[in-house]
């Protein structure tokens, strides 16, 4: 499926703009601040249901009571419309159907690519769980379900846990569902590991223009062997009533890399971590090719800027046969990489 145009009204910088996609790459390009994340931004939520970056409110141009994505496909058009205040925040219209959420099968195959994304390695745990379970969510088609369940259960047993005397019935009840929710979680966390030594090694070793080895591991407290065990056990005893909080499980757990049997947190340059990070996006791409069985649509929010040359090249090698939409404000670095049949979409502040 290729997305052939845009229309947006009231669209936080947009008041009534139409852009045109071509099927290969698009460059959105223009200054700092002048609204080229924002277009990648509604194309985004159209396709997938949701911004990657703020509530829908904040998507609403200042002072105007609603917000509408027209979104056009080969094979026909949807469109979003949100409310300031009103009864419904945000509705979709997919065909003819009228819906509140995209459920899974209504989301176009899309895979983003954002700056924070290149800096997730470095960060902290939560930032690496986040890269890892994106990739749940892409590789299973119950994968955000399970994630959502699981943050769910988890702040109703922390509620629980901060009360002065907790019910032990209710805490019951919420270890079981949070042993239940957590278990699965990990165990989904695991297979995308797997699946990431399998793939990321060749790709790493591509995007750097020589061989490699990559090995990432989940890192856990509890033994990884036999995980849902192990967490169900720790969550029956009296520790987290003692710290008003549930001390372990897919929460805590993190995430670590190595590149020739060194640990990239200790010793990777910032150039190897965001190839690391760029490698498992591209696996991201071939898991969700292969679950949809369609090339999903590319989305680079300003991703080239953090890549010396060399990387820029290997990459746009990568998305070669893929729609690409790309932001930037250097048109001439994206063309000499992409070539001069790239679509060029000019953003003026």
């Amino acid at each position: 499926m290729v997305v052939t145009g845009v229309k947006l009204k009231n669209y936080r910088s947009y008041r009534n703009q139409a852009f045109e996609l071509e099927p290969g790459v698009n460059i959105i390009v223009g200054p700092n601040a002048s609204g080229k994340t924002n277009l990648l931004e509604a194309v985004y939520v159209a396709g997938v249901g949701k911004s990657f970056r703020a509530g829908d409110k904040d998507l609403i141009s200042y002072n105007k009571p609603w917000a509408r994505i027209d979104l056009m496909l080969d094979k026909g058009q949807r469109t979003v419309k949100m409310w300031r205040e009103s009864t419904k925040s945000k509705e979709f219209e997919v065909g003819q159907n009228i819906k509140k959420r995209l459920k899974s099968e209504d989301k176009l195959p899309t895979v983003l690519f954002t700056p924070d994304d290149l800096r997730s390695l470095s960060g902290s745990p939560k930032s690496r769980r986040k890269l890892i379970d994106g990739l749940v969510a892409a590789m299973f088609s119950d994968g955000q379900t399970a994630i959502n369940r699981f943050n769910r259960a988890l702040l109703q047993r922390n509620h629980l846990l901060k009360q002065a005397n907790p019910n032990k019935d209710e805490l019951f009840v919420w270890a079981v569902r949070l042993g239940e929710m957590g278990g699965q979680l990990a165990g989904y966390r695991q297979q995308v590991i797997g699946k990431l030594n399998k793939q990321s090694g060749k790709i790493y070793s591509e995007l750097a223009g020589k061989k490699h080895r990559v090995k990432f591991r989940y890192i856990s407290a509890l033994d990884s062997k036999n995980y849902r065990h192990n967490l169900d056990k720790h969550l029956q005893d009296k520790t987290d009533i003692y710290l008003g909080f549930t001390s372990k499980g897919p929460h805590r757990d993190d995430i670590s890399v190595e590149i020739d049997s060194r640990d990239s947190q200790a010793s990777a340059s910032r150039g190897e971590l965001r190839t690391l990070v760029l490698a498992a996006k591209i696996v991201e791409t071939s898991i969700v090719e292969q679950r949809t069985n369609q090339r999903p649509l590319m989305l680079l929010d300003d991703v080239f800027s953090e890549l010396d040359g060399a990387r820029r090249q290997s990459l746009s090698k990568k998305l070669g046969g893929y729609q690409v939409i790309i932001t930037t404000t250097d048109a001439d670095a994206m063309v000499e990489h992409f070539g001069a049949q790239a679509h060029i979409l000019p953003i003026n502040s």
